[in-house]
């Protein structure tokens, strides 16, 4: 897996992490998902070295009271186990709820678990390591 920085822009890595939070909410049973709600602002979050950062989002998911979450993970796990430039494992929560962790290039990240509340599906996103350009703050949000 590459770990190196990419060459994104800000505005590229946001869209990259929300793009693949937008795909992962379209893994879910359509008939099973009441709404979407995906945060339009994210912050930065550090990657090791000065300046390189993950735009970080988030999108919660309601779902109706038989949403199948071991089923969606089963099946979000088998389509990514085999797609070129992504490592997929399933995941268990501090809850010991099922969940799934999905790795991308260059230390994008993406995690999809059942949220605190009941019927709410959580989706969290790291979009891949870049550099923060001149004048824009780690502490910012975007």
């Amino acid at each position: 897996m590459e770990n190196s920085t990419s060459d994104l822009t800000v505005d590229e890595a946001k869209q990259t992490a929300m793009s693949m939070e937008r795909e992962l909410v379209s893994r879910l049973d359509p008939d099973r998902v009441v709404s979407v709600d995906q945060l339009q602002v994210g912050g930065f979050f550090g990657c090791g070295e000065e300046r390189i950062v993950q735009w970080t989002g988030h999108t919660e998911v309601v779902v109706t009271p038989d949403f199948d979450i071991e089923a969606t993970v089963d099946r979000i796990v088998e389509e990514y186990s085999g797609r070129e430039g992504f490592e997929v494992k399933r995941d268990v929560t501090s809850l010991g709820d099922p969940g799934v962790h999905i790795t991308g290039r260059y230390g994008a990240g993406y995690l999809l678990s059942p949220g605190v509340d009941d019927n709410v599906v959580e989706i969290l996103s790291f979009s891949p390591c870049f550099t923060l350009p001149e004048g824009m703050s780690g502490v910012d949000e975007y």
